[in-house]
């Protein structure tokens, strides 16, 4: 798995080679020229995706999904590859008829006005080649681009886009639909009960990941408290901006000076966070936490046990 990672980032570092500057006012007057999406200015709105299935990918073959925001009068060439910069999901290990729930290259934003969203489907050889100057070269097929025309308003809370897929791991011609999911609100953040909690931790409290299945949380402080742990869908974790309860993976009291072990059954790219309470806060408890934090999780597999 670490090594599917490390094959992305340099198809990320490859096919970003072929990108060119953002496009001057001259070139958009020139639809068959080769344009860069530029990135917007402006951080914007959250762009949340929600990618659907792909028959993309077989082994040696590997697939990405790269999001990218550009003017709505930019024109693209088939020839054009998306930078490194722009948030890329790769087709899970696990099961490659899935993308990862995480991207590479930062959580996509758009910004406000008119804009198009563009959708590029790649699949790559896994096994990294190398240029005769000694540059890692990871050949790529364009299987599907598409794209999506939205005016962005500078009070909406984010847009939400779903893509389909119709393609096949025997043939480069693909194709792809992206659709608007109307009026999307923070999924799974129902009336935000927890907003302003963030995610800064708490003083005197770490966890500590040492492989992916496992996560050791040690109380630091001279007092107890009661935590929850949770896993997320990563666009939850975005867009609610809180530790907001998803699926509950263990709760408890923990004790001061205590350190406590907690299994996760879910892959090393699926967010965890840890809230905090100063008082007890058992299963009928709905008191918000004063304090969370996101774990960083390790991406090495589980460790066997007796």
């Amino acid at each position: 798995m670490i090594g599917r990672a490390a094959t992305a980032l340099a198809l990320l570092l490859a096919v970003s080679a072929c990108s060119g500057p953002t496009p001057s006012s001259t070139e958009l007057a020139q639809p068959s020229a080769l344009l860069a999406p530029a990135t917007p200015t402006i951080a914007g709105v959250p762009l949340r995706v929600d990618l659907g299935q792909t028959q993309c990918s077989i082994s040696p073959l590997a697939c990405s999904a790269t999001v990218s925001v550009v003017d709505q009068e930019t024109a693209i060439d088939p020839a054009w590859r998306p930078p490194s910069t722009d948030a890329t999901w790769v087709t899970r290990f696990e099961d490659p008829t899935w993308f990862d729930a995480l991207p590479i290259g930062g959580v996509p934003t758009i910004g406000t006005g008119p804009q198009r969203i563009v959708l590029t489907l790649l699949r790559y050889d896994d096994v990294t080649s190398f240029t005769p100057d000694g540059s890692p070269f990871l050949p790529s097929d364009l299987i599907a681009r598409c794209t999506l025309d939205v005016a962005v308003e500078p009070d909406d809370p984010m847009v939400a886009i779903t893509v389909s897929f119709t393609d096949d791991w025997s043939s480069i011609d693909g194709t792809c639909a992206i659709d608007l999911i109307p009026e999307a609100g923070a999924p799974g953040c129902p009336d935000r009960p927890w907003a302003g909690v963030g995610l800064a931790g708490l003083a005197g409290m770490t966890a500590v990941s040492r492989d992916s299945g496992r996560i050791e949380l040690r109380n630091g402080t001279d007092r107890a408290y009661s935590f929850r742990v949770n896993t997320w869908e990563w666009a939850q974790l975005v867009q609610c901006e809180s530790a907001l309860t998803t699926s509950e993976v263990m709760r408890g009291p923990i004790g001061a000076g205590e350190t406590v072990q907690i299994d996760v059954n879910a892959p090393f790219d699926v967010p965890v966070t840890i809230a905090f309470w100063k008082e007890r806060c058992g299963e009928a408890c709905e008191a918000p936490p004063f304090a969370a934090m996101r774990v960083a999780r390790s991406p090495l597999p589980p460790m066997a046990t007796d």
